[in-house]
């Protein structure tokens, strides 16, 4: 009798030594994430620190000016997302005339350097090798449209929302090869989005656990 009771009382000790324990039928649960990363960068502005580029309400990408978005603790966050649901990023337009625009013409695409708050259209940083590409160097061939509201749901289907499926990104940049340089949205097409200064509508990453 005492060797159960001992078995017994070990099997509890080494499963509360792991934690709670999950049931494999649970409902993920979706978690979102203001970016933290949120940056115009555009030919017109030279200047990294100009305070247009950051903090603002509203964006305007074209084929001159583009919003980098980083989330840069999505690479600790990796054992926690649940990669059989997909990985967003949102963003507002302020009407419903500019949210059809930026679903015909906004893309999310890889950034392949690092890159700081003081980017500009010419470079990743004011330091010495900081140069790059005009606009930023960027993964063409690996670029998300913007996916169409009506085929989504939960807050991807908030009025006004765009969203960008990332899982792709993820999987082949965080996952594979440890790089996060986030996204650069691009449109040849003028569109305005809202941005980290509008609070609750500003740039979001979101997934499952």
């Amino acid at each position: 009798m005492k060797w159960q009771i001992s078995v017994v009382l070990l099997l509890a000790l080494s499963l509360s030594a792991c934690g709670p324990m999950k049931l494999s039928g649970a409902t993920p649960t979706d978690t979102t994430y203001a970016v933290d990363g949120v940056k115009l960068i555009s030919s017109s502005i030279s200047r990294g620190d100009d305070a247009r580029t950051y903090g603002q309400r509203r964006y305007t990408i074209s084929s001159e000016a583009r919003v980098l978005l980083r989330f840069e603790s999505l690479t600790t966050s990796q054992s926690k997302i649940l990669k059989t649901q997909p990985i967003w990023i949102r963003v507002f337009t302020p009407d419903a005339a500019g949210q059809t625009t930026a679903v015909a013409n906004l893309k999310a695409c890889p950034v392949l350097e690092d890159w700081m708050m003081a980017a500009s259209w010419k470079s990743a940083h004011p330091y010495r090798g900081g140069e790059w590409k005009d606009g930023a160097p960027i993964e063409d061939d690996e670029c998300t449209p913007a996916t169409a509201i009506a085929s989504t749901t939960g807050d991807c289907a908030a009025t006004n929302a765009v969203c960008f499926d990332v899982s792709s990104w993820y999987k082949h940049y965080v996952v594979e090869r440890g790089l996060n340089f986030g996204h650069a949205l691009t449109s040849e097409t003028p569109v305005e989005i809202l941005g980290d200064g509008s609070h609750s509508k500003g740039p979001r990453i979101q997934w499952s656990e």
